[in-house]
């Protein structure tokens, strides 16, 4: 009788460790699936990122190829610098750590200029030259990201850009000058808009070069 006991209850502590093996093995796969497709979303997502910015800059060498005006291999990654990250240079933000040294220094000129005015001022000015240089004259450029990116590749096919805004009235002043890098004339783009409008006319200004 306590022999035949002692049967069934190692015959159930093997039924036991069994069950057990099989709920680690089955955890043990879960978890294999899910850490390869974490990975493989990371690797995604880098590729992504990778191709992106790949196409950015055949864009950049598309449209200066376009314009007549040859990207050196330093300009052309100062290029892609400026496209990458123009959103950030009219709020002064700090960038990655990407960003070239000589980017930085930009920014942070451009940090001090800012800091001498008051954020009170009415009007606005910055300007955008095809050798990157900016300047702010008065307080932050609050415009949307979408028409400074059209505005900084105008500076980079060698334009000079100047853009005035009140932002009180909602009304913004846009001048471009384009130079030899167009038709060795200078066209003088201006008008008085509200926001909507104005990004509108920039984009229908940069189809036509195009």
């Amino acid at each position: 009788m306590y022999s035949h006991y002692m049967i069934i209850y190692e015959g159930k502590m093997h039924q036991q460790s069994r069950f057990e093996h099989l709920y680690l093995l089955a955890i043990s796969i879960i978890t294999i699936i899910f850490t390869a497709i974490f990975t493989a979303y990371l690797v995604n997502s880098q590729w992504s990122r990778n191709l992106e910015q790949y196409k950015n800059k055949l864009s950049f060498e598309k449209e200066a190829s376009m314009y007549g005006f040859e990207l050196s291999k330093e300009l052309f990654s100062k290029a892609a610098t400026v496209y990458q990250h123009a959103a950030h240079y009219r709020g002064a933000e700090l960038l990655p750590n990407s960003v070239t040294p000589e980017m930085k220094s930009l920014i942070n000129k451009l940090q001090s200029i800012d800091t001498q005015y008051p954020k009170t001022d009415s009007h606005q000015i910055f300007l955008l030259h095809n050798d990157f240089q900016i300047k702010l004259m008065a307080s932050k450029p609050y415009i949307p990201d979408t028409l400074f990116l059209e505005l900084a590749k105008f500076s980079l096919a060698g334009a000079k850009v100047i853009f005035k805004m009140e932002p009180n009235k909602n009304q913004y002043d846009l001048y471009i000058e384009y130079g030899k890098y167009f038709d060795n004339s200078i066209r003088v783009f201006r008008n008085s808009y509200n926001l909507e409008e104005l990004e509108a006319s920039v984009l229908m200004l940069n189809n036509k070069q195009n």
